[in-house]
């Protein structure tokens, strides 16, 4: 029932085919230059969550209407690995649809939200066993995938279980009804630590459209004006199934 309502919504509001049309990973293999990126900003302060991540940027001129609806999207950059958006919880946030652009995504949902992902490649959406030491949490690969209601491996518009986490990987895209809580955490970009996320969340009757997103606010709430511009990436020598207990991902710093 929860899949189907779910699904219903998507088809109401008629934003899954406009995203998919204009997908900048859509036919796209490698990740897209650093420039793009060069004019971000990334959190410095490590307590407070967004270590890495660069502040929510909107697509300026890209935005579309449905209905009354408007869908902005926001590019959501990640300097380094274990780098994470952490839970959002004031302001909630929005209906949005997160594609994976550029790097391998851990996504931890809490026992509050409703989430389903699409692969389009057709590939199974493997579960992640969430490791929490005193220290820090940390995440193994499991064996044990994602399923449809007839128990097989299930790729295209999948419910995700709270409590749960499932690795993505880039042209993936992950539908979170509004209020959904979850953390998003980079684990692995072969070569570089640079990941990406493209953001495309419903704003209405905003003022301030741009600058009214939950992520933006919540990361300026959490960095401020603690802040660098975007540093030069370190190749990554981890292997992608296990990832060092001391990566705060969860706290998201």
């Amino acid at each position: 029932m929860r899949r189907l309502a779910m699904l219903a919504l998507v088809i109401l509001l008629g934003i899954v085919p406009a995203i998919l049309q204009r997908s900048p990973a859509a036919g796209q293999e490698a990740a897209p230059p650093r420039a793009a990126a060069r004019e971000q900003q990334f959190g410095m302060v490590k307590e407070n969550g967004w270590l890495q991540v660069s502040r929510p940027e909107p697509r300026n001129g890209e935005a579309t209407l449905f209905d009354g609806t408007l869908l902005q999207p926001y590019d959501v950059y990640f300097n380094e690995q274990y780098a994470a958006v952490p839970e959002v919880t004031s302001p909630p946030p929005e209906f949005m649809v997160v594609e994976v652009v550029a790097g391998e995504f851990a996504l931890d949902i809490s026992d509050q939200g409703t989430i389903i992902v699409d692969r389009p490649d057709g590939s199974p959406i493997v579960y992640l066993d969430r490791i929490e030491p005193p220290a820090a949490p940390y995440y193994v690969v499991s064996g044990r995938y994602v399923n449809d209601l007839s128990g097989d491996p299930c790729s295209r518009l999948c419910a995700i279980p709270e409590k749960t986490a499932v690795q993505l990987v880039p042209g993936d895209r992950a539908i979170a009804k509004a209020g959904s809580i979850c953390v998003w955490c980079l684990l692995h970009q072969p070569g570089a630590d640079l990941g990406q996320l493209l953001v495309s969340v419903e704003l209405q009757n905003r003022p301030n459209v741009a600058g009214d997103f939950s992520w933006v606010q919540d990361w300026q709430k959490k960095q401020g004006g603690s802040t660098s511009a975007l540093q030069p990436s370190r190749p990554t020598m981890m292997g992608w199934a296990y990832f060092h207990p001391q990566a705060r991902c969860r706290g998201g710093g």
